[in-house]
């Protein structure tokens, strides 16, 4: 409501002679995709439900509260460039593709040392979160961790590509074709390995839809400058390392579960930022220099 009357500054809304039903198809694919999505990503806890025990859901649902909040963190960078990108494609090409060298970059700066804290502090996440019960889901979490770089990766490629593009349909078959995937796999492994099984085909259903989105963006839509892999990414990897290569040391140091997660946290922040500013690493250099403006401004 509030963006609502605020927009009245902007622009001139008006309901007469507005035809409503040409929105009906787009909104539909929107509708179908963000439907499909979410019953392959819950999937796993239906099944682990009727072919495990409602123990391996609990685990599953609280797995996913910690990979949820990070993936959020990340994803934002995402919704905030998609009405920028949608007005580049029609307006601007050269930003538009511009934005889409960039945008992966800053997805990755986040995401990398995310994924890395969430796989070294596992056993104290859940401790914290679900006490000594939940310990076991330790080496779930580790796994599942790595859906905090795929997802927002494949948002980034869903929104801000294909959508951006017109191409929305693509993504839908996407979609469809992950959650085929996703189906398969949980009822090949969830009887085998369980619990794990369950994480594994969360990994590798995230990873095979930014595989299928990047093939399409690549391939089809000749966007030659989307990439993943470049010298950034080898930075942010090797800063991460490092911060973990730290965390290992905090934990080994410091055996309370809470207290060595807090300082973990704070310790490895500041070495993951310092290795960046040692190395002069691109977007680091670019929040510093902001953040330095707006404080001198002030």
């Amino acid at each position: 409501i509030l963006n609502f009357i605020y927009s009245r500054k902007f622009v001139k809304i008006q309901l007469r002679n507005t035809n409503f039903t040409k929105h009906f198809k787009p909104l539909s694919i929107f509708f179908v995709h963000t439907f499909i999505v979410n019953i392959y990503t819950n999937l796993d806890q239906v099944l682990l439900g009727f072919l495990v025990n409602s123990k391996s859901v609990a685990f599953m649902n609280r797995s996913n509260v910690v990979i949820n909040m990070a993936i959020s963190v990340s994803t934002s960078i995402s919704n905030v460039t998609l009405p920028r990108a949608s007005y580049y494609r029609e307006n601007n090409n050269e930003k538009f593709r511009n934005l889409l060298s960039q945008v992966p970059n800053y997805i990755l700066w986040i995401t990398i040392p995310i994924t890395v804290g969430c796989m070294c502090y596992a056993s104290n996440i859940m401790y914290i979160l679900g006490g000594k019960e939940f310990l076991e889901t330790t080496v779930l979490l580790q796994i599942m961790s790595i859906m905090i770089i795929f997802s927002p990766l494949s948002t980034f490629l869903q929104y801000q590509v294909l959508v951006a593009s017109g191409k929305e349909k693509l993504g839908l078959y996407c979609a469809v074709t992950t959650s085929l995937l996703s189906l398969g796999l949980n009822i090949i492994l969830i009887p085998v390995i369980g619990l794990i099984g369950a994480g594994i085909v969360r990994v590798v259903s995230e990873f095979f839809a930014v595989g299928l989105r990047y093939y399409i963006a690549k391939k089809k839509l000749n966007y030659i400058e989307v990439e993943f892999i470049n010298k950034s990414t080898v930075t942010y990897l090797l800063a991460a390392l490092i911060m973990g290569g730290v965390g290992l040391l905090v934990q080994i140091t410091i055996p309370d579960l809470l207290l060595s997660f807090l300082v973990g946290i704070v310790l490895g922040g500041v070495i993951y930022l310092a290795v960046l500013v040692i190395m002069r690493e691109q977007i680091t250099m670019f929040i510093i220099d902001k953040a330095k403006k707006m404080i001198f401004k002030r």
